[in-house]
């Protein structure tokens, strides 16, 4: 793509931009029509009648044959070569018409060429006249005439021939190249206007003829009554779409925008419309409308645009599922469901289902079930995941379905107990929660955040390369050695999240099942650990044997607690040196402390907790108060061996006592 081509793409991205931020543009299909009746029109309508006549009179005929005779009596002394050079201007200057009318245009050419060629011609007929003025009008050969008419003669006819093979001599030449569209296009119009120009002279002599027959008036007036009232609304109704027609062709044509493939212009749309939102957090309800505001934005601009658009199913490939109030949301439910569905035809469908309220019309998706790659359901109830998921159950393993992410909103009031039956998604050794694990064998990505599942059954394959779990309580620690084991297989896993996920002590937990929950994942690439009580902490990264992958800590005040079932808070009394002493054995690339919810670590359990980790590289801290004994918990002395040598340091919300401590720290 040449830099010319470059610049234009991104010339197309911005106009789409700016469409998509700016107000509604005027309807589609207003134009400005072209009147064939305004002044601007005439001139062209007399130049045609004079091109006729002029080509009717032959000169050129006249001036190509006997150019040779009339140069040797008026004085040239090689008549023939000076006759070559007029059907050498004749050759010449119809092929540069051929090269140019479509950069100039017929139009404009018609109307300047022939008065030229009227000039041209007058001023040969005064040259002549001059010129043998003194034998009598008549050429007589011999006679010596003189050089300046014989000049302007000769000046006269190479013009004509220019003139007319610009203008009028590569009609034939174009008429045969025409293509059979354009042929049968021009053809029917021509059929058009004799059949008007034959209704007119009718209706002209409709009433005398008529009377002259013995119609009665009133029949007459009737029959035109009638005629008025169908006849000439439906051509006018045909002739103004012609016309609108014709001009969107027009323009389609000429516009440089348009000039880009539909690929291209499919692909520019593609980064306009799913362009990262410029805002720092964006709901997913606020992300889908306004992806769907800005493919309807598109769609107003223009036909080509609008065209592209719809004739790409990808563009619709996320099926919305929502409830929200009309007033906020662009366009309707559940009509865009069904309108994506359809305008989707085979692509790869994503569903993105955001359900606040129980009771929600769900529609009926086993007809395009096959057609899924991806589901996103965000609600608060489990019915309506259930619901929506029902569609899936029947797929199989030749499903398109590989990713999940599911987010079960909390409700309203605290729960501090072990989780109920009607906490999980699915009944235990239910039809849904068997389809449900046959599912998860097929997924390469699989995001639970406040949704329950039993994981006694569940187990995963090696096409599963990213597992989130967040805000889920699992019960005791047994039921994380239950989703620790249906890991085992996963040996494809890359990304490992854990957020949130709560545990509480299992007193009787044999020793077999605490060792026999050891696995090794050897694609993991990225374990993020954020927000665990210090009993799921230990737990977890105790059982995770493999070492390669970077490892990223999330500590809050949770990581010195323990939560007891049935208990409304946490319980202090874990150790540092206890946690510390899980750290030394692994292998910690990034660190975060949050004290969002107070200072959580005196300055010698910071200094403490830094040493357990000589491998870490990057900290981060937020919420902390940077006193003196802080800071220096925080500094590397010249003996700390086991301290961290830190490349990146990251601090935020800080409240520094003492500035000079602070930056030698």
């Amino acid at each position: 793509m040449t830099p010319s081509d470059t610049s234009q793409k991104h010339m197309v991205r911005a106009l789409a931009q700016r469409t998509i931020l700016s107000s509604p543009l005027p309807p589609r299909g207003a134009t400005t029509a072209f009147n064939p009746r305004s002044e601007s029109s005439k001139p062209a309508s007399l130049v045609s009648i004079a091109s006729a006549n002029i080509t009717a009179v032959k000169y050129l005929k006249l001036m190509q044959y006997y150019s040779a005779t009339l140069f040797k009596p008026i004085g040239f002394n090689q008549p023939t070569a000076v006759g070559l050079i007029v059907a050498g201007t004749n050759f010449l200057f119809t092929f540069v018409a051929l090269k140019y009318i479509d950069i100039i245009g017929r139009r404009k050419i018609m109307i300047f060429t022939p008065p030229g060629m009227i000039f041209v011609l007058t001023l040969a007929s005064i040259s002549f006249y001059y010129l043998t003025k003194s034998t009598g009008g008549v050429l007589v050969d011999g006679t010596d005439y003189p050089k300046t008419w014989s000049s302007l003669i000769l000046f006269s006819m190479v013009f004509y021939v220019a003139s007319y093979a610009t203008g009028l001599g590569n009609i034939p030449w174009q008429k045969e190249s025409l293509s059979p569209a354009l042929q049968q296009w021009e053809e029917a119009g021509t059929l058009l206007a004799g059949a008007l120009n034959s209704y007119l002279d009718l209706c002209s002599s409709l009433y005398s003829n008529a009377r002259r027959e013995g119609v009665h008036p009133k029949e007459i007036a009737t029959r035109i009554d009638s005629v008025l009232g169908s006849l000439h609304v439906t051509i006018d109704r045909q002739t103004s779409k012609t016309r609108i027609t014709l001009t969107q062709t027009r323009n389609q044509i000429m516009s440089r925008i348009n000039a880009f493939p539909n690929e291209v212009l499919s692909e520019i749309f593609a980064n306009t419309i799913y362009a990262p939102a410029n805002q720092y957090l964006i709901s997913m309800t606020d992300r889908l409308v306004g992806i769907y505001r800005s493919t309807h934005r598109l769609l107003a601009v223009c036909t080509v645009w609008r065209d592209v658009v719809l004739s790409r199913g990808s563009f619709w490939s996320i099926i919305p599922i929502l409830r929200t109030e009309p007033s906020y949301f662009n366009f309707g439910y559940p009509q865009a469901t069904n309108l994506s569905l359809e305008r989707a035809r085979h692509a790869d469908l994503h569903l993105v289902a955001i359900q606040p309220d129980i009771g929600c019309e769900v529609p009926d998706l086993v007809q395009y079930a096959p057609q899924f790659s991806s589901i996103n359901i965000a609600c608060k109830y489990r019915s309506t995941i259930s619901d929506i998921l029902s569609s899936f159950w029947d797929l199989g393993a030749s499903t398109r379905l590989s990713d999940i992410s599911l987010h079960r909103e909390p409700t309203e009031l605290p729960h501090y107990g072990l989780p109920q039956s009607y906490d999980y998604i699915f009944p235990p050794n239910s039809l849904e929660q068997t389809s449900f694990e046959e599912i998860l064998k097929n997924l390469s990505v699989l995001r639970l955040r406040g949704a329950q599942c039993y994981w006694d059954t569940i187990a995963f394959s090696d096409r599963l390369v990213e597992l989130c779990l967040q805000d889920i309580c699992l019960g005791y620690d047994s039921m994380m050695a239950k989703v620790i084991m249906s890991l085992s297989a996963a040996t494809g896993l890359r990304d490992l999240k854990l957020i949130s996920v709560k545990t509480f002590p299992d007193r009787v937990m044999e020793q077999s099942l605490m060792t026999g929950t050891r696995i090794s994942l050897p694609s993991l690439q990225s374990l993020l650990v954020r927000d665990l009580y210090a009993n799921t902490l230990d737990f977890f990264l105790s059982s995770i044997m493999s070492r390669s992958h970077q490892l990223v800590l999330h500590l809050t005040e949770k990581t010195l607690q323990v939560i007891r079932p049935g208990e409304s808070g946490p319980e202090d009394g874990v150790e540092v040196d206890d946690v510390a002493g899980l750290f030394s054995g692994l292998s910690v690339n990034i660190l975060l402390i949050d004290g969002e919810d107070g200072m959580w670590m005196t300055s010698t359990e910071l200094q403490a907790l830094m040493s357990s980790m000589p491998d870490l590289k990057t900290l981060k801290m937020n919420y902390w108060d940077y006193e003196d004994d802080h800071c220096e918990a925080l500094t590397r002395g010249s003996e700390s061996g086991s301290f961290p040598q830190l490349k990146n340091i990251s601090i935020t919300c800080a409240r520094i006592w003492d500035a000079q401590t602070f930056r030698a720290m």
